[in-house]
């Protein structure tokens, strides 16, 4: 199915994840801060608590340079941010979430 899918799109998609079926992404543009937002959910947190290392690799438009990816999740004291390290190449963004629990929140600037 995703190779038809991608043939439908003209043999590139804005979006591939490298996770179980269960790990869903929806992505966020906000043109006005030049900034992607990239939620991931976990929707088998009770059989599957800890999904680790999810590759992302993403579109990123092209007049869009990044300088930072931070991984925002929540935990019992608060949110957590971390900055996370990234490669770049022919206007796509690669990088991997270490841990994912039930909720991400990717903010790509």
């Amino acid at each position: 199915l995703k190779e038809a899918v991608k043939w439908a799109a003209g043999g590139e998609l804005s979006l591939e994840l490298k996770a179980p079926p269960y790990v869903v992404a929806e992505l966020l543009e906000q043109k006005e801060l030049d900034e992607l937002v990239l939620h991931l959910v976990n929707f088998n947190v009770v059989k599957e608590p800890v999904v680790e290392n999810v590759e992302v690799d993403l579109k990123i438009p092209e007049k869009m340079s990044v300088k930072r990816l931070s991984l925002l999740t929540a935990t019992d004291s608060g949110t957590q941010t971390q900055n996370l390290r990234f490669r770049t190449d022919d206007h796509r963004i690669h990088f991997i979430v270490p841990q994912l629990n039930v909720y991400a929140m990717l903010l790509i600037e």
